[in-house]
This record gives C-alpha cells, structure tokens and sequence, in this order.
C-alpha cells in the first residue's frame, strides 16, 4: 500500500504542490468580506431603592430594558438609530445585588463604549424621574402629616408618622453609575488576516492532496479479499 501511494505521489507530484498554494494564494489575496471586527463594551449599575419593580428589580429591569417600550418611550432616538439591530447588540446581565450590567457590540471600540454608555444614561435619566416622584410622594405626606390639628393623642401619633416617613425618605435611592464603558478596555474579535487566511488555505490543501493519495487505499479491497474471491 505504501509503494502505490508513493507511486501515486510521484505521478501527480506537481497537482500535490499546486493545490495548496493555489488555496494559499487565494486566502491571501480574496478579500475576508465587508464583516467588520466586533467590539464589546460593558457598563455598570447600582439599582435605585424605591419600592419600584420595574427600576429597582434585576430581574424586571433586564427584561425592560431588552425590550422595544422603553427605548420607545425614554430613548426615541436610539430606537431610530438601531430598531431590529438594537437587541442582537445588547446583553442586560444581573449582577450582585443590586447590580446590573449593560453590554453593546459595535464595528468599533468606540462605537461600543458609546452605545453601552448611551444605554445607561437613558436608564438613569429615566429611573430619576421616577425616583423623583416617589420623593414626591413622601414629602406630600410629610406635609400633610406636620399640618393636622388634633388633640394631644392624635398629635403623638402624627410625629410618629413624620417621623416614620422622614427615615422612608432618606432610605430611597435612585440608581447609579458604578462604571462607564471606557473604549480602552473594550473586548473584541476580529477576522483573520491575510497572513493567517493563507496558512489556513496551504493547510486545508495538504490536508485534501493528502486524503486524496490515501483515498483509494482505503476504499481498495484487501489483498487477502482478492485471495478469498480467487
């Protein structure tokens, strides 16, 4: 079996050569396509403490946030700059209580840190509002509270919920930037180079001139066949 494989190799020695650099040559010169490399960049929150599912959860806040209401309704423009392409870019993780990170690819490091960063200041800038209204609330009870007229029992009770409501007040939070993406730590992949697509070409050649040779060794009834059926 050696003797014909090394037969047929001095036979089709130049084909044998030729296939690998041809598919050397032809990763080295075609083009990897328009796909640009990838890059990810990644940003960090605290959520808030307001007794507000949809901000102060993880679990609801991931889910907010890959979806097209909020973009819709607190950031038009990034919905009009991306729509579809939006979520295939985007990764909400929950961290550590009460942590959540944002993560967008884009073409660029840049690009990336950008989008991520953008994302989060319109969750924060949302969750503020929010924020906001539940202190609100608060200080309109407070009021309400300090301004009863009432008999000296009543009056006791209505520091007690002063009081009560003073330290609710000062246990809300709103939601805070922990880290911003920065563009110098953005991870990334990119497509093979020239210089990586031609070895790959030369290898996948002499993988093929080499499977070709023992091919028909292997597909070849043995010998002792050939006695059998003689």
């Amino acid at each position: 079996m050696r003797h014909r494989i090394a037969v047929r190799a001095k036979k089709y020695l130049l084909l044998i050569v030729a296939v690998p650099l041809i598919l050397g040559l032809l990763g080295w010169f075609v083009p990897a396509g328009k796909a640009p490399s990838s890059y990810k960049a990644t940003t960090t929150i605290a959520l808030g403490n307001y007794d507000d599912p949809d901000y102060n959860y993880r679990s609801r806040v991931s889910v907010y946030l890959m979806s097209p209401e909020f973009y819709q309704a607190h950031m038009p423009d990034v919905w009009k700059a991306y729509r579809a392409d939006l979520f295939p870019r985007l990764t909400v993780t929950q961290g550590k209580s009460p942590l959540i990170q944002v993560t967008f690819t884009g073409p660029s490091k840049k690009e990336a840190a950008l989008g991520a960063n953008q994302i989060a200041s319109g969750f924060l800038a949302a969750d503020k509002v929010q924020y906001q209204k539940h202190v609100a609330v608060v200080d309109e009870s407070i009021t309400r509270a300090q301004m009863t007229k009432s008999d000296a029992a009543a009056r006791a009770e209505s520091d007690s919920l002063i009081y009560t409501l003073k330290m609710k007040k000062l246990s809300l939070k709103p939601a805070q930037l922990m880290e911003a993406a920065d563009p110098s730590r953005s991870s990334g992949s990119t497509v093979f180079t020239s210089k990586k697509r031609a070895l790959l070409g030369i290898m996948l050649g002499l993988t093929l001139a080499l499977a070709w040779l023992a091919l028909p060794e292997l597909v070849r009834p043995g010998e002792k066949d050939q006695e059998v059926r003689s």
